[in-house]
């Protein structure tokens, strides 16, 4: 178990329509120096205690507050990369997403164009559904694709590497 008392300020900007990045920007402010202090201070005991933890969620207690609470493991995944952004000095915002996306907020997620997941979409690349002429994609298989093309990546740059290092290109010198 694990008592730490924080102060700590998120500022939600909802996704509600397509003017996302401007809600987003709008919301994000850099952190006070006292902010990243108690981030700093923060960030190494809530990082310990999340790997100490077992199960699906740690139980914390917070200062001022009698009862235990507990926080779902991934709430406190999330909570340590907060703090380790605020704690570096680095302004974020966090954006609530729904299950279902629009193709223009799927391309936005991946940091694409529209009609580049568009064209994914109808290559078969990932699930879609279509709500009368628009299409819509799950969130769950987005993140999937993302995970998997991240994947490709780290592999395609694992492979390079090797034959760079048996053409003698790479190394030690």
């Amino acid at each position: 178990m694990c008592f730490v008392y924080f102060e700590y300020f998120v500022y939600f900007a909802c996704v509600t329509d397509e003017r996302t990045r401007m809600s987003i920007i709008k919301n994000a402010r850099i952190p006070s120096r006292e902010e990243r202090d108690f981030a700093m201070r923060s960030y190494p005991i809530i990082s310990k205690s999340l790997k100490g933890t077992k199960g699906n969620y740690a139980v914390i207690s917070l200062g001022g507050v009698k009862e235990e609470v507990r926080i779902p493991r991934t709430s406190m995944s999330f909570l340590v990369d907060c703090l380790k952004a605020t704690s570096e000095g680095k302004s974020f915002s966090i954006v609530a997403l729904e299950e279902e996306l629009s193709t223009q907020k799927a391309a936005d997620y991946l940091g694409c164009s529209r009609p580049h997941l568009v064209k994914l979409l109808e290559e078969g690349e990932m699930p879609f559904t279509k709500v009368g002429k628009h299409r819509r994609v799950n969130l769950k298989d987005l993140q999937a694709y993302a995970d998997k093309r991240q994947e490709e990546r780290i592999d395609y740059l694992k492979k390079s590497i090797k034959e760079a290092k048996e053409q003698g290109l790479y190394g030690e010198k």
